[in-house]
């Protein structure tokens, strides 16, 4: 997956993102909040329960609902373009919450302008992967996602119960991964 697309798609995500992001706090946006250590003392990358619920509606249970067209993709692990796109997306709308405050007006979700936030934020779940703590981690989070959009999309679907056959520079200073 990539930011090369139908441009109304992109802005139809960076809308539901938005949506979604209402229930936030705006004033703590860029804080790394869900950074915090954990008991163990390690962080959790990407762990933004914000982050899952686009995931899962924007490729589970949306209007586009793109994981039951790719089940061999999305049913076991949510992939990490997936992951970094909606990161990206996320960006976009805290740009237009800085911007304006209102949340009424979202920047433009373009390649051009946002590419190389993508780009960055692929980079560093890659690393992540990498990680020998923080991979598995992302891995088992990435999984359980899968697993509780394909279970929410069956519902949509009426399978409730049956089974189916079925190296980039960053330049954004304010993102940033701790490998702890």
């Amino acid at each position: 997956m990539s930011l090369k697309g139908d441009t109304e798609d992109l802005e139809a995500l960076v809308a539901s993102v938005g949506v979604i992001n209402n229930d936030i706090d705006i004033n703590q946006k860029r804080r790394s909040d869900y950074n915090l250590p954990s008991i163990k003392g390690k962080t959790r990358n990407f762990a933004n329960p914000a982050l899952r619920e686009v995931v899962i509606v924007l490729f589970y249970t949306g209007p586009y609902r793109v994981a039951r067209k790719r089940p061999e993709i999305f049913r076991k692990q949510v992939p990490l373009p997936c992951l970094a796109l909606v990161g990206a997306a996320y960006n976009c709308v805290l740009d237009g919450h800085s911007k304006n405050g209102s949340g009424k007006w979202y920047p433009k979700f373009t390649a051009k302008e946002y590419g190389s936030i993508y780009a960055c934020l692929l980079k560093f779940l890659e690393q992540i992967m990498e990680d020998p703590y923080h991979g598995p981690k992302l891995v088992e989070q990435l999984e359980s996602w899968a697993q509780i959009g394909w279970a929410a999309s069956r519902n949509i679907d009426g399978h409730a119960d049956g089974d189916i056959e079925d190296d980039v520079e960053c330049l954004h200073p304010h993102l940033q991964v701790k490998l702890d």
